[in-house]
């Protein structure tokens, strides 16, 4: 069992039950899925991209296409912010270098927000999933415990964060949502679309939601 980003489940073959009431997604700015530039937007020829940022690659490019209806080379990232700058026009940030650089850098856009700016909908970043021949109900519904403990103690959580607490805290109850409804299934549903459009995915993946 594992969190697994939606991106990568996309190319995972048959075989897999997904948990069916948590996800982690974003309705709006996510503060932590970060595109910085240097120059204005529609001249961008160059974006280096982190490793394992499937999800947010494929999202980034998706916005570029459907909302800036741009062309871009893209480039592993493998220097910091300021030097990536100096070889690249764009930097895609995520996680706690996108907390960290935002501070510093105005001059950004939010793909959290630009998403709900072209679809209305969540952003989902992941969700749970279990092999369905070793996983049983139990594994489930002891992931789900885990998740309402969580949720319980956000506060306790974000004090053990290197950044201030009161941002995390904020950030973790506040910007990210961890439900898994109609509405973040519609985005996921609509994520994937495009996906299978543009030809980043060769299919449009089924839901095998387990049983609790």
């Amino acid at each position: 069992m594992g969190f697994i980003s939606s991106v990568d489940f996309a190319f995972l073959k048959g075989g897999w039950n997904v948990l069916p009431n948590v996800c982690k997604s974003t309705k709006g700015p996510s503060k932590r899925t970060v595109l910085f530039f240097n120059k204005n937007l529609t001249e961008i020829e160059s974006i280096a991209i982190p490793e394992n940022a499937r999800t947010s690659e494929m999202v980034l490019k998706l916005i570029l296409k459907e909302l800036h209806q741009i062309e871009t080379k893209f480039v592993k990232l493998t220097d910091s912010l300021s030097e990536s700058l100096k070889k690249c026009d764009a930097v895609l940030l995520t996680g706690d270098q996108a907390i960290k650089e935002i501070q510093n850098n105005p001059v950004y856009i939010d793909l959290g927000e630009e998403w709900f700016d072209l679809t209305g909908l969540p952003l989902v970043y992941g969700f749970w999933i279990g092999n369905e021949l070793s996983t049983e109900k139990s594994d489930f519904k002891k992931l789900t415990e885990s998740y309402n403990f969580g949720l319980k103690n956000i506060d306790a959580i974000a004090k053990e964060s290197k950044f201030n607490s009161k941002y995390i805290s904020d950030y973790l109850s506040l910007t990210v949502n961890y439900n898994f409804g109609e509405e973040e299934k519609a985005g996921l549903d609509e994520l994937y679309r495009f996906a299978f459009f543009y030809g980043f995915v060769d299919y449009i993946p089924d839901f095998n939601f387990a049983e609790l």
